[in-house]
């Protein structure tokens, strides 16, 4: 709820819910335990096993030995007893770092090697790596500016993949350094996450500089977790627990690998393409909080803000629905309550029209709304008898408007009269009795029924 990711899921578009439907995000990190009870389903294939030096392969024997990749991936993709960023998004989990989070360059190269290969197989739009050398005991692999010259096969491997539309999220590190991040996140082409806490501050343990990209919350996140986790994270999470809450940019870049999930879908929902990852990264840029560091770095970081960057790029009509009354209704009364709904990214008003042969009869009332779906009424008394079309006209706020697609028809009538037998288009040689009914409105009787029969 703090990047207003929830706030997006029942937006639809084609009729898809915007939930990470038919995206993939790889996460390089220790594993991902599918066995848990919010990550079931998820898993689009088996482990794959990076740890080798040699290639990666799916192992299904193996899954998280340490509890960190569990964690991130239950802050993508949770759906259950909590929730991630992107509820229906698939997961793969490639086991770049050991039982005790802890690898090598060459494994990482090689997972995302491998994310790219099979980058259509699985529909991998992201690659989400909570990873990074210590800028503490590693100060010669943190860097005050990009640092692609420095990682120069890593840099390679990156650049392909965005080169084929797959964004790379990945973690500033813990150090609370606010001159230098580390290698891979200080890579050109990586999208680079600094941590906020639950009040919109910069977490003091964040490193971040003037090439971070984007920050989001990474303090006491609470996400799924193995029963048994390494000891690191024993220390905060005990054991069999299905869930526990850490802090670090490890639990902000997930944050922003979900946010780019969910935009990219509703891009390529909307407009008949997958956007390309500086698009996405420029999006959240614009329409983020900005948080101050200006007593830190001294720069200001835009925290993502879901909601607002699908807001932003919005250029689809407002889907109309017309409830009541239902197409084709015949009535007495003539005091009428007209229902009708609509669904977008953020609504802004709702017109109902009524018509008959002789032009409108109403389209005076206009009713505020707002969100992402909305129910109004329409009441109107006294309309006079006759035949009637009714549709509702929908506004958001970026001016984008719909009809509903079909109009409804209602009859305000005096008399009704309904034609009972012979069946309609019978073909007979038998003598027919001819039966038909009417009825009128409350207030007033019937006076007389004639039969007409004609032929061509």
């Amino acid at each position: 709820p703090l990047i207003n990711a929830s706030e997006v899921w029942t937006i639809q578009l084609s009729g898809i819910n915007i939930t990470g439907v038919d995206e993939t995000v790889c996460v390089l990190d220790t594993g991902i335990n599918f066995s848990h009870p919010d990550l079931i389903g998820k898993n689009k294939t088996c482990t794959i096993d990076c740890i080798t030096n040699v290639n990666c392969v799916e192992n299904c024997s193996i899954s998280d030995d340490n509890g960190h990749g569990t964690h991130v991936a239950g802050i993508i993709a949770a759906s259950g007893g909590i929730n991630g960023v992107a509820i229906n998004v698939g997961l793969i989990g490639v086991k770049v770092l050991d039982s005790n989070g802890n690898g090598q360059s060459d494994d990482l190269e090689l997972g995302i090697d491998w994310c790219i290969a099979n980058a259509d197989k699985y529909n991998i739009s992201v690659i989400s790596m909570s990873l990074g050398a210590d800028c503490l005991t590693h100060p010669e692999d943190c860097y005050d500016s990009y640092c692609d010259s420095a990682g120069a096969t890593l840099t390679t491997i990156i650049n392909n993949a965005t080169s084929h539309n797959i964004s790379v999220i990945a973690a500033t590190g813990n150090e609370g350094n606010t001159t230098a991040i580390p290698l891979p996140a200080c890579i050109e082409n990586v999208t680079s996450v600094a941590a906020t806490d639950k009040n919109d501050n910069i977490a003091s343990y964040s490193n971040r500089n003037n090439i971070t990209d984007l920050v989001a919350p990474g303090s006491d996140i609470n996400s799924t977790i193995i029963p048994n986790p390494s000891e690191d994270i024993l220390d905060y999470c005990g054991t069999g627990k299905s869930y526990c809450s850490l802090s670090g940019t490890s639990m902000a870049a997930p944050h922003v690998a979900g946010a780019f999930v969910l935009i990219r879908q509703f891009f390529r929902l909307q407009n008949g393409r997958v956007p390309t990852p500086s698009e996405i990264e420029d999006v959240l840029n614009d329409t983020g909080t900005l948080i101050d560091d200006s007593s830190g770095s001294g720069y200001n970081f835009p925290r993502i803000d879901v909601y607002s960057a699908l807001i932003s790029i919005d250029i689809n009509n407002p889907t109309v629905s017309l409830i009541s009354p239902s197409d084709g209704t015949n009535q007495f009364a003539q005091n009428v309550t007209f229902r009708c709904s609509a669904n977008d990214v953020r609504l802004s008003n709702i017109t109902l029209y009524v018509w008959n042969s002789t032009g409108i009869y109403n389209n005076t009332e206009v009713n505020q709304v707002s969100g992402i779906n909305a129910q109004t009424e329409f009441n109107l008394t006294d309309i006079p008898h006759g035949d009637y079309e009714w549709n509702c006209l929908a506004y958001d706020n970026n001016g984008n408007f719909s009809f509903a697609s079909s109009n409804f028809t209602l009859k305000i009538k005096q008399v009704n009269v309904s034609l009972t037998s012979p069946s309609d288009n019978l073909i007979t040689n038998q003598n027919q009795t001819y039966n038909c009914s009417a009825e009128t409105e409350p207030t007033k009787s019937l006076s007389n029924i004639t039969i007409n029969i004609w032929n061509p």
